[in-house]
């Protein structure tokens, strides 16, 4: 019996719910068992680092103004697969805000959701943001996703 896929198979059962609460092109999202305020975004597909990158850019602005439009993160698994980060939940597109920093392009509203009283972007791993991310405000022009 292969005891490490047994107890990797129980250790996920421990700390995620089974029912996916997202999905993307590359990652799906569960939310924590042990933390009602951390999600779990597992990548599915191998080679898109889109958690590292996630990673990675918010290690880098998290003391910066552009940390307040992102959802935070809190730890990375060794390979990257396995993020941890601090939930959000949806808003209503009425509520989204009228301008945003002009580094974010792609603004389907399912990657934005409500953290911690403000809207922020909790998926963008595949944005090519900067640290010298222009910070100026350009209107919102938001777009839902149309699902069969």
């Amino acid at each position: 019996m292969d005891h490490t896929q047994f107890f990797s198979k129980e250790l996920w059962g421990l700390v995620a719910y089974p029912d996916r609460i997202g999905r993307g092109t590359a990652r799906e999202v569960f939310a924590n068992r042990l933390d009602p305020d951390t999600v779990w975004k597992v990548e599915d597909t191998g080679r898109s680092f889109q958690n590292v990158n996630e990673w990675e850019y918010w290690k880098h602005v998290e003391l910066s103004e552009m940390s307040l439009w992102l959802a935070p993160c809190v730890a990375v698994s060794a390979t990257g697969s396995i993020l941890l980060q601090k939930r959000t939940y949806p808003v209503p597109i009425g509520d989204l805000p009228k301008k945003v920093p002009a580094v974010f392009t792609d603004l389907k509203t399912s990657n934005w959701g409500m953290y911690d009283g403000r809207v922020v972007c909790h998926d963008y791993g595949k944005l090519l943001l900067d640290a010298n991310a222009d910070m100026k405000l350009r209107k919102a022009d938001w777009w839902e996703e149309m699902r069969p």
